[in-house]
């Protein structure tokens, strides 16, 4: 109601939409056994960085975890490293734009 926080709204946005795609990315992890579940972790982590480009350092913990259980179980589960490497997709795609704001 506050005159003073209606113009950060908008910042916020972006990190709660982010937040959200980590939080689904998470509760699929869990469950990754099953390949739906892999296909929203995917989903979910290719539209994170979309809403910010932050989301690209959540995929490190992703990362760090699949490693623990591939050393833990001795098996390679390949669609859960593609679902945490989609993550990248974005901001691959939006480099140039990157770049430009950079220099800018």
């Amino acid at each position: 109601m506050s005159v003073f926080y209606d113009p950060y709204a908008v910042d916020a946005r972006g990190y709660a939409l982010m937040c959200a795609c980590i939080a689904i990315a998470l509760v699929s992890y869990q469950r990754a056994n099953a390949k739906p579940w892999v296909l929203l972790m995917g989903l979910s982590l290719a539209v994170a960085p979309t809403f910010q480009y932050y989301a690209v350092c959540s995929l490190f913990p992703f990362a760090i975890a699949e490693c623990c259980f591939c050393l833990q179980n001795r098996r390679v589960r390949l669609q859960v490293w593609a679902a945490i490497a989609s993550g990248l997709f974005p901001l691959i795609a939006f480099w140039p734009l990157l770049s430009r704001l950079k220099e800018y």
